[in-house]
């Protein structure tokens, strides 16, 4: 009785023990499933282990974004090309993957008067412009004369840049030739160049694009020629004409030069009734042909010059049965290159 009375008082005061009983004699009588037994500790497990494998998820998310950044580098500082520039002056402009300017160093004592260090941070083809603009205003060349004008861009790739990146820098400049009233005025020879290549030349202390230009056509080094004195060799011109991307003087800048020569032969007293006509419908051949005769009309005006008027090449010189030695420089040849 009075074990019964401590079992009784000791199981009063135990709730879970009590509870346990009440559980096992469920069991027994078959009032309660044997899988009730885990309670709910199963449940909180599962909770738990999907917490756990949420928590993996995101930080393995944040680690692997984390890691994209550290391997995307900024490449915005990066040499990826030297675009040499040689009308003489000549400068090397070192750019980025995406044409800007981050360095330039000017290669000859004429460039060295030029303003350049605007030029850095700009799209290099702006630059190439700038540079054109500036030789001309300081009298390296002439964009109003008659003498044809070239200007030499030759790129070298860094050894881990991708050839799109030269492509890019070809069409850079496209776009900025079809804006700019300067480069339409000249004619732009587009080289590729390696990294030897400019070592060579910078050794030899000879502009890249000409050093490229005279390995073409297999001139000696020690021949020393500017790259209009260069073009102005109608052999030279005809050697190279399929090895370089070549975009001429627009016809409309060739007209406008012819025209402002005519207005000069004018105010000199030069009849030139008979070219004036012939340029109004002429074809980008006769063009150059009639731009020959008024240059040598300038040389001397005093020759009788127009009144053959059929613009066959008769331009009264005394060389005028020769009408290729007589339009040289006068683009003959520039016009052979047309269309590359």
């Amino acid at each position: 009785m009075n074990q019964l009375k401590k079992s009784i008082h000791k199981n009063t005061f135990n709730e879970d023990t009590m509870l346990a009983q009440i559980y096992q004699r469920a069991e027994m009588d078959g009032l309660r499933s044997k899988r009730s037994n885990h309670r709910k500790e199963p449940l909180m497990k599962k909770k738990s282990i999907f917490v756990f494998g949420l928590a993996v998820v995101v930080l393995f998310g944040i680690v692997f974004a984390n890691s994209l950044n550290l391997f995307k580098q900024d490449t915005s500082n990066v040499v990826a090309a030297i675009v040499a520039v040689d009308i003489n002056p000549s400068f090397e402009l070192s750019t980025n993957s995406e044409g800007i300017v981050l360095k330039v160093e000017a290669m000859n004592e004429d460039a060295k008067t030029l303003a350049s260090s605007d030029l850095v941070g700009k799209p290099v083809a702006e630059a190439i412009d700038l540079i054109v603009q500036r030789a001309s205003q300081s009298g390296f060349i002439d964009i109003e004369d008659l003498e044809d004008d070239y200007v030499v861009v030759s790129t070298v790739l860094m050894e881990k840049t991708a050839e799109a990146v030269r492509d890019q820098l070809h069409t850079q400049l496209q776009d900025r030739i079809r804006l700019s009233d300067t480069l339409q005025s000249m004619n732009v020879v587009e080289l590729k160049a390696e990294r030897i290549a400019q070592f060579e030349a910078n050794e030899k202390e000879i502009p890249l694009g000409l050093y490229v230009l005279k390995g073409m056509v297999n001139l000696p080094d020690g021949t020393a020629m500017t790259v209009k004195e260069f073009f102005s060799n109608a052999e030279n011109k005809e050697q190279v004409k399929n090895k370089v991307q070549l975009t001429e003087a627009t016809q409309e800048k060739v007209r406008e030069r012819i025209e402002l020569a005519l207005n000069k032969l004018e105010n000199a007293g030069v009849d030139t009734t008979e070219l004036r006509t012939r340029l109004q419908n002429a074809s980008v051949d006769q063009m150059l042909q009639i731009q020959s005769e008024v240059r040598n009309k300038q040389e001397d005006p005093g020759q009788g010059g127009n009144d053959n008027g059929n613009g066959d090449g008769n331009t009264n010189d005394d060389s005028g049965n020769q009408q290729g030695s007589g339009s040289d420089s006068g683009g003959s040849t520039s016009g052979s290159g047309k269309g590359s």
